[in-house]
């Protein structure tokens, strides 16, 4: 019976990796086999990045719960999971037929290459999604708070990029 249950969590894996723009040499790849492995019950797949980070093919999974660095090798794996609440930034290039992915956090950053265009920006705009729904979760607490104050508070914690004004910004600034 427990064999039953391990099978359906594969298959569920797996149409999860699907729905999330894996290709089907992606579905081969040993990350993608050994992820229901890493994945619990009641964790949800939403964005992958897979490619070559640093010399090695590796993948970066994105679940309602945290995101996972995996690299399994024959003889080993590596794995690293941080929480959204470590993500300081992600960024993408994306080249003629592949892009590049960035993954910014406090612990370090993961570069995957060679990522596939589609999950690349699945998993971009995964990221920003949970940072935002995260930031705001947190400021919740702050009863009150209008809109131009969370902007501000955005603007301020962007974390080493820069803020690009827009017209009315800066026409309002010209004149103080």
């Amino acid at each position: 019976m427990a064999d039953a249950a391990y099978q359906a969590h594969e298959k569920r894996i797996r149409r999860e990796l699907v729905q999330a723009g894996v290709s089907l040499y992606g579905l081969l790849k040993a990350e993608s086999r050994y992820l229901p492995r890493v994945i619990y019950d009641e964790e949800y797949i939403h964005a992958v990045a897979y490619g070559q980070h640093n010399s090695s093919s590796a993948m970066l999974i994105a679940t309602d719960q945290r995101v996972i660095y995996l690299d399994k090798k024959p003889m080993a794996t590596i794995m690293d999971e941080v929480t959204y609440e470590v993500v300081s930034g992600i960024e993408m290039e994306v080249h003629t037929f592949f892009a590049t992915v960035t993954l910014h956090t406090a612990v370090t950053n993961y570069k995957m290459r060679y990522v596939n265009i589609r999950c690349a920006d699945t998993f971009t705009r995964f990221i920003e999604d949970q940072k935002v729904r995260k930031f705001l979760q947190q400021n919740e607490a702050a009863e009150n708070l209008d809109t131009k104050k969370i902007v501000e508070a955005v603007k301020n914690d962007l974390a080493g990029y820069y803020w690009i004004p827009r017209e009315e910004e800066k026409e309002k600034a010209s004149i103080i």
